[in-house]
Order: structure tokens, then C-alpha cells, then sequence
């Protein structure tokens, strides 16, 4: 199949079978990832690709983001919120159902799953004055999924703006962290309160600090990571602030899952909470979770086009 030119080119790898604090590697041909990538992930969680995204498809989310950023929600740690935007924007549906993301995200996942699909996306906005989300691993609003669920699943967080460490605004990593002897201790201790590790375990905070990781990037580059590797939002830096251009910083975040995860009752997520999905697997409630790999259903698609025209009905207040 031929590669689209909006997408970064391909190279041979490994591929790569991740759980929680445990990875295994195997030799694959047609991987999509370099063995140096994959080694990378396997070591730390999560990687940098350069490019990922690319031409006009980087063009038209670049330009629907600055037109979401006028109008999403403000929230205490970002400027601007929203999720579901593959439901609502053809754009962001084309990058979240692109085959060579599907492909990447394949290799990053349990190697026994049948499919691969979106359990949420979320665009988000960044500027000065704007502290982000501390330390910690995405809670079950921004990851519905059990603990223990196949997968355990991987986060790819596209730059739609140029971010520069030495200014802040965009997104830190914590080499290794997923299968630290640390991680439950953490996890425990940002329940209920998901951004204030630093606050609530000062020597948990201290841990992340230490093995800390941060790139410049450009638009179109994604940091992918895996679901239990924390991260963080990077507050801006004084000089950040002070040569701001007045734009604010933009990403693109996508989670992934196999299809046979189940929904945790538990999540607070709207689409699960209100609509009764706990317990059901991401398979079987279709367009909601659209699958990406194998490849992407053109019914399901078709679905989240006729409801974003308007022309159906979702009832989760999520989408």
C-alpha cells in the first residue's frame, strides 16, 4: 500500500509487547518503527518521532486547532480543553484513523490483539500563566479503562505548535517510570487528585524530576508513550513568558486500546458514567471507539460523519 506523503516514511524494526513494569521484543518485518526507537520505548516508555506528521494534513490541524483554541473550555491547568475531536472534525479523525499511526501504535501493543482502537482523544492549548498537569499517569476520565485491561495501551501526543524546552508550555516524560518499584506508590497517591504529586508525595515528585525528559519539538512531531509512564505538562519558564508571541501552544493526544478492553465502571469519563458503558468492550460499542488497526471501518466512519453533520444521535455528553 502506498505510503501517504502526509505522513513521516517507514523504516525496519522490531516490534515490541508492553505490560505494566514488563516488555518483551521480537525481530518483525514491515515494522514501522527503527530497532534504536524500539530499544528506546522499551527502556523508558515512551519516544520521540520526528515528523510524525507532515504536509497538508499537519496544515489543516494546525489551522482547525487555532480555531478550537478561540473557543474550548478554559481549565485550571490548560488554557484550552476539549475532547472527542475525531467525533466532531474530519481532520483530527483522518490523524487519529491514520494507517501509519495505526501501524506505530500496533507495534507498541500486546502482540496477541485483533484490533487496535481509539478509546479517547483530546486537543489541548497551553500559555503563559498556565501551570499544566503535574506529574502523574491520565486517571480514568482521560484513560476509561481498567488498570489490568490488554494492552496496557499507548498515548500519541502530536505538537501542532513549536515548543522549546527552555520556554515551557509542552510535555515532560519520566524515563522508566512505568516500571519503577515506585509506580503503585504514586499511582495511590494521585487518586482523586491527579496533577498534585508534587503536593500530596514531594519524594514521588523528586523520583520523575530525576529521570525527567523533555525535547524542542516542531509541529508535526509526536512524543508517544506508553499508558503508564508518567508524564507531565511543563509550566513556562520566566523567559518563556517574557518572549511569548502571543499564540498559544497547541497538541493533538490520542489513546489507544485493543479492542477486547472493557470500559471501567468506575470512570468518572461522561461516556461511560452516564451512558451506562462500564463493563462493555471498546469492540462492541463500534464508532464510539473507532478501530484504526487492522484498518479503519468505513462504516464506522461513516457513522461519526453522519453524527457530526448533525444527521444522528450520540447520548454521551462526552462526544
Amino acid at each position: 500500500t502506498p505510503r501517504s506523503p502526509s505522513m513521516a516514511p517507514a523504516t525496519v524494526g522490531f516490534v515490541l509487547s508492553l505490560a505494566l513494569g514488563h516488555t518483551t521484543a521480537r525481530q518483525a518485518p514491515g515494522s514501522v518503527l527503527t530497532q534504536s526507537q524500539l530499544q528506546t520505548y522499551q527502556n523508558d516508555g515512551a519516544i520521540l518521532i520526528r515528523g510524525l506528521l507532515q504536509g497538508e494534513l499537519l496544515d489543516a490541524a494546525v489551522a482547525k486547532g487555532a480555531e478550537i483554541a478561540q473557543g474550548a473550555r478554559k481549565t485550571v491547568h490548560y488554557d484550552r480543553i476539549t475532547f472527542q475531536d475525531l467525533h466532531k472534525h474530519e481532520v483530527f479523525r483522518r490523524i487519529a484513523l491514520h494507517p501509519d499511526i495505526a501501524a506505530i501504535v500496533r507495534e507498541l501493543t500486546d502482540a496477541e490483539c485483533d484490533d487496535v482502537r481509539v478509546l479517547k482523544d483530546a486537543f489541548l492549548s497551553s500559555v503563559p500563566g498556565k501551570p499544566g498537569c503535574g506529574w502523574h499517569r491520565d486517571d480514568s476520565y482521560f484513560w476509561p479503562c481498567p488498570a489490568d485491561a490488554p494492552g496496557p495501551g499507548c498515548n500519541v501526543w502530536i505538537a501542532l505548535s513549536p515548543m522549546k524546552v527552555e520556554h515551557g508550555g509542552g510535555l515532560a516524560v519520566a524515563r522508566g517510570s512505568y516500571r519503577a518499584p515506585w509506580l503503585p506508590e504514586a499511582i495511590k497517591a494521585i487518586e482523586g487528585q491527579t496533577c498534585a504529586l508534587e503536593t500530596v508525595a514531594p519524594h514521588l515528585h523528586e523520583k520523575c524530576e530525576a529521570v525527567r525528559q523533555e525535547w524542542d519539538v516542531q509541529p508535526g512531531d509526536a512524543i508517544v508513550h506508553t499508558r503508564f509512564c508518567f508524564h507531565r505538562g511543563v509550566p513556562w519558564t520566566e523567559r518563556g513568558t517574557a518572549e511569548w508571541d502571543g499564540e498559544p501552544l497547541m497538541r493533538y493526544s490520542v489513546r489507544y486500546m485493543p479492542g477486547e478492553a472493557v470500559l471501567d465502571p468506575q470512570s468518572f469519563d461522561p461516556a461511560v458514567k452516564e451512558d451506562g458503558l462500564g463493563g462493555k468492550s471498546l469492540r462492541s460499542l463500534g464508532w464510539r471507539y473507532p478501530v484504526c488497526w487492522p484498518e479503519a471501518s468505513a462504516e464506522e466512519e461513516e457513522q461519526i460523519r453522519a453524527l457530526a453533520a448533525g444527521e444522528g444521535k450520540a447520548s454521551a455528553s462526552s462526544y
